[in-house]
Order: structure tokens, then C-alpha cells, then sequence
């Protein structure tokens, strides 16, 4: 027979179930701290890849074409937004790039010293695809939006 007291006895058997909570509670919270980690971590990721495509949306407007050296962070960020975003913005992304090879192709027809009206299409055409090109920040900025929603980031109730 067990010289323990009875209280003592129930202590014991119900410190088991107890601990084994306390575990499980542990264990919770862990996970919804590492399923935040994950979501900032996304969001983190995904705010970089706009970032990087406002800049160079900025760099093209303030510049009237894009430059050699604003191509290179651009390009990087569409190609991360592929495993990021949904097809939409992937989308809009590759016509910005378009749009900008084309503005810089037109630049430099400019620029070339061609005169008569070979220069003046191109003139044309670089002002065209400067107005398509103020188009893109608002649109980037509706597209990117439910990606970029705090809401995604906050914890889950």
C-alpha cells in the first residue's frame, strides 16, 4: 500500500496531464510565432520588390528614360516577384520592362543626331510611352496592394 497521502497521490497523477498542457501551449505559441516570422518575412520580401519597381518607375520619370544602372535592381526584383506575387502584377512588371526598353530605344534615336522626321516619330513615340510610363506607378500601386495589406502580416485571431 502507498504510505503517501491522498492529496499528495492526486498531485501526482494530475501534475502529468498539467505538464503535458503547459507543453502544448508552449508548442502553440511557437507555431504562431514562427507562422508571423513567415508572413513578415513575405511581406518583407514582397515590400523589397516594390520598392525596387517604384524606384526605377521614379529613376525612368525624373530621368525621361531609364538608365543602364537602374536596369539591373529592376530586373532582380522581377524576377523574384514571379515566386512572390500573383500572375497580375508578374504581368504589369514585364510591361514596365518593355515599356522601358522601348523608352530607352527611343532615347537613344533621339540622342543618335538623326534629324528630319525619323527624330520626330521617335519623339513621338518617347512621349507616348512617357505618359504609358506615369500609368504604371498607380497601377503597380493597385495591384501590389492585397499583397502588401497589413492585414496579411498581423497575427491571425
Amino acid at each position: 500500500m502507498n504510505a503517501l497521502p491522498l492529496w499528495v497521490q492526486y498531485v501526482q497523477a494530475f501534475s502529468i496531464p498539467a505538464l503535458a498542457i503547459v507543453g502544448a501551449l508552449i508548442a502553440y505559441r511557437q507555431w504562431r510565432t514562427a507562422s508571423n516570422a513567415l508572413r513578415l518575412n513575405l511581406f518583407d520580401r514582397r515590400f523589397d520588390v516594390y520598392v525596387e519597381a517604384v524606384t526605377f518607375i521614379g529613376n525612368v520619370m525624373r530621368q525621361g528614360y531609364p538608365e543602364n544602372e537602374h536596369f539591373s535592381p529592376f530586373l532582380r526584383a522581377r524576377d523574384r516577384a514571379q515566386f512572390l506575387f500573383g500572375p497580375e502584377v508578374v504581368s504589369c512588371l514585364k510591361e514596365i520592362n518593355d515599356t522601358a526598353a522601348a523608352l530607352l530605344a527611343t532615347h537613344r534615336q533621339i540622342e543618335g543626331g538623326r534629324g528630319g522626321a525619323a527624330r520626330q516619330k521617335a519623339a513621338d513615340q518617347n512621349q507616348s510611352l512617357l505618359t504609358k510610363f506615369t500609368e504604371f506607378d498607380a497601377r503597380l500601386v493597385q495591384l501590389m496592394a492585397p499583397y502588401l495589406a497589413f492585414s496579411m502580416v498581423r497575427e491571425k485571431r
